[in-house]
């Protein structure tokens, strides 16, 4: 079940919108496929902990993504007799997202993190201590128009990064999630051996530049479906679990 219409699907710049579209959200779908992202997005804000905890199990989560293998040590410092143990750093919300199996709501949460990752505010002289009543006066009257000035620049800016950075999660997603409105139906045939060999090589060295030949060649093994060809001749982005990709290499369930 379906919330929104496909316009709003494809331009929400809300990653908790894009991730919950479904009825269930992203645990309806096969929630491995969006490892990759998940490992992405907290690659992006691991410079946000000094946490050593969360470091070593970022790095152990990679090795999850990558081998389907959790070294223990990363998982047991992560909960206590079955209670979740959360350090400062609200990056480990990621960990215990996958902990669950929910890579796409990891992903979600590292995103969050990254949206709102932003310097503060301006210092309001307001909150200095005056010098009596003529000294809050003097800094009124010098610095409030200056202040407002730099809080409006400041929250435009914000506001910017936000819709930025939610932007870009949200456009990585629909390339691993593809479009629900419009289901594929892949036909075995356009397998050839130079499409495989073209989607292998895509996938293990991330040449996602050259998505456009591999259009030319799922059209030369037969396809004419006008939304995987768009896809894979579209400007992108296309990241690691591109659903097209997963689709030739027979992931995408």
């Amino acid at each position: 079940m379906m919330t929104g219409t496909e316009q709003d699907w494809l331009t929400t710049d809300s990653p908790t919108a894009v991730v919950h579209w479904t009825w269930g959200g992203a645990d309806s779908w096969n929630g491995s496929r969006f490892r990759w992202l998940a490992i992405e997005w907290m690659e992006r804000v691991r410079h946000l902990t000094s946490d050593p905890t969360a470091l070593e199990a970022l790095e152990g989560y990679k090795q999850l993504a990558r081998d389907g293998i959790l070294p223990q040590e990363p998982r047991m410092r992560l909960t206590h007799d079955d209670v979740p143990v959360l350090p400062p750093s609200s990056v480990m919300r990621c960990f215990l997202e996958i902990d669950n199996g929910r890579w796409a709501y990891a992903a979600m949460r590292a995103a969050d993190i990254a949206q709102h990752h932003f310097p503060e505010p301006p210092s309001d002289p307001f909150a200095r201590p005056g010098k009596g009543r003529k000294g809050k006066a003097r800094v009124g009257m010098r610095d409030q128009l200056a202040y407002k000035s730099q809080r409006a620049k400041w929250a435009k800016a914000r506001l910017a990064h936000i819709t930025s950075v939610g932007g870009q999660f949200c456009d990585e997603f629909r390339d691993v999630a593809g479009n629900p409105f419009r289901p594929i139906t892949f036909d075995p045939s356009w397998r050839t051996e130079t499409v495989v060999g073209l989607a292998t090589g895509i996938d293990e060295s991330g040449a996602y530049e050259r998505m456009p030949i591999l259009a030319d060649a799922l059209q030369e093994a037969g396809c004419e479906d006008e939304q995987v060809l768009a896809h894979a001749r579209g400007p992108g982005p296309h990241v690691r679990g591109c659903w097209l990709v997963d689709m030739v290499l027979g992931r995408f369930a």
